[in-house]
């Protein structure tokens, strides 16, 4: 797990910023790892794929067809779905509607509640309603998952656990169970920047 930036570093170097294009918050990228690019060895700027290298890359991980393989997902969303909802993960202070997204300032340290119980970084993995996934940028629990096979892959990578780096800066090997299948307050609070559970979002 990449111990590379400091707490108060993460949540202006590792929005995602849809409208990059369009000048909206210009000292981040469209992805949290297209940011680091940036930051670090300007990968990104030279297409360099660092985040398929050294301590970026999962020896154990397998890639998914057609897909770059990435190691490491963010929580940008917290608990929940893309549509109606605001975010309560680390990606940015946004709204989603079916029409657009309103991207409102980017998260700060002092919009996390509880440092050392927010989960910014985990293993790449989409879980919720009985299905987990590998994936790539995200680390994201939320409903309406569809299983793409990769489940297996996910589950022999670290023996059923997962490597998750926290705001505080400390890291967690967690079982995937309780990521995205456990619905008591201890686990939920724990992808959510104000520290609530939020299991409404969860439901169908």
């Amino acid at each position: 797990m990449p111990h590379l930036i400091h707490c108060h570093q993460l949540h202006q170097y590792l929005f995602s910023n849809p409208d990059f294009q369009k000048g909206t918050y210009p000292n981040q990228s469209t992805t949290w790892i297209g940011t680091l690019g940036r930051v670090f060895e300007n990968g990104a700027k030279k297409g360099g794929h660092f985040y398929a290298k050294g301590i970026w890359s999962c020896p154990t991980i397998e890639s998914l067809p057609d897909k770059e393989p990435m190691s490491y997902g963010y929580n940008a969303y917290g608990i929940s779905p893309y549509e109606d909802t605001d975010s309560l993960g680390l990606g940015g202070q946004r709204v989603w509607t079916k029409t657009s997204t309103t991207i409102a300032p980017p998260v700060t340290a002092t919009d996390v509640s509880n440092p050392a119980e927010m989960m910014a970084i985990g293993d790449g993995a989409v879980g919720g309603n009985g299905v987990i996934t590998q994936s790539g940028l995200n680390f994201w629990r939320r409903r309406g998952v569809q299983d793409n096979g990769s489940g297996s892959k996910m589950n022999a990578r670290h023996q059923g656990k997962a490597s998750v780096l926290f705001c505080d800066g400390h890291v967690e090997s967690p079982t995937l169970k309780f990521l995205f299948e456990d619905t008591s307050d201890a686990a939920l609070v724990r992808w959510n920047r104000d520290h609530q559970p939020h299991r409404e979002r969860l439901a169908p």
